[in-house]
């Protein structure tokens, strides 16, 4: 006979017991194992591998799947820093519990920092986790224009989902939804580059973005002729070869033409105005033109 590990490692990690007293195995076994270590009880009549992600086995013990900015992440997928736990519930849910202690009430919480979205509807994932796709129509749904945007251009750029698949799930939205991300494309290398994307495209500044200007020179933004914009994605401008290799690049763009202007990730995200400012006033000097 199989064991009950296999039977819930073959289920994807979540197993209910009906399913595994069905399999064969008796209420005893189960118990056994759980106290073995070998699997885990997440909540009543559910039952989880160990090695499943910590964040899954939440969703698992409040009572629905990981979704929206948590899924998105757990996938891989960019997302801004702390994303908080969210989940996806069937509308006739019940009986919600603490991700943490599945002895306690989710309504019992006092701050129970889970995001639950009453939208599920058995979408493609498995029982722990919704898929690429239904994670980022999540955040779509519930997240402001420019984060959805450099969500969706992540999950494109990573082949998580593809540009059409994009197209047909986006006809789908409300139209003010479609108009404010209808510049997505899979070019953008971070999740900075996209927020600054957006950013140009809602100012109404024209750019030409991952330009081969030189041989072995790629820029993130060609503004003109010859205003090149980098943007410094915190995951990979945080060493001193980065550093480095940032300035040698900058030294060599000059010594073609070009104005450079550099910004970091944290100046997109947090201080936008500044940014802004600094390429309208290189605009305005005439920086750009040739």
């Amino acid at each position: 006979m199989r064991t009950i590990y296999y039977d819930i490692w073959r289920r994807g990690g979540v197993a209910r017991t009906y399913e595994l007293l069905r399999d064969g195995h008796t209420s005893r076994q189960l118990t056994g194992a759980v106290r073995a270590g070998l699997i885990v009880r997440a909540r009543q009549g559910h039952y989880v591998c160990p090695e499943l992600n910590e964040l899954e086995l939440q969703a698992v013990r409040v009572g629905g799947r990981l979704t929206g900015l948590a899924g998105a992440r757990r996938h891989g997928i960019w997302t801004p820093a702390h994303a908080p736990l969210e989940l996806t519930v069937s509308r006739d849910a019940r009986a919600l519990r603490s991700p943490i202690d599945s002895a306690v009430r989710l309504k019992q919480l006092r701050r129970p920092r889970v995001r639950v979205h009453w939208t599920d509807r058995a979408t493609p994932g498995t029982r722990s986790l919704v898929g690429p796709l239904g994670c980022v129509l999540e955040v779509v749904r519930t997240q402001p224009a420019n984060i959805a945007f450099a969500v969706v251009e992540s999950a494109i750029a990573l082949g998580m989902i593809s540009l059409s698949d994009w197209r047909r799930a986006a006809r789908s939205l409300p139209t003010a939804t479609r108009l404010k991300l209808r510049g997505v494309n899979k070019l953008s290398g971070s999740g900075g580059e996209s927020l600054a994307k957006v950013e140009f495209i809602c100012a109404g500044i024209r750019f030409t973005q991952q330009v081969q200007v030189s041989a072995g020179v790629r820029v993130d933004f060609l503004l003109g002729d010859r205003l090149v914009v980098e943007i410094d994605g915190a995951e990979f401008h945080t060493t001193r070869e980065a550093f480095e290799e940032d300035r040698r690049r900058d030294a060599l763009l000059r010594a073609l033409g070009y104005r450079v202007l550099r910004f970091s990730y944290r100046q997109v995200r947090e201080r936008w105005g500044d940014v802004i400012r600094a390429v309208n006033a290189a605009i305005a000097s005439g920086d750009h033109l040739a």
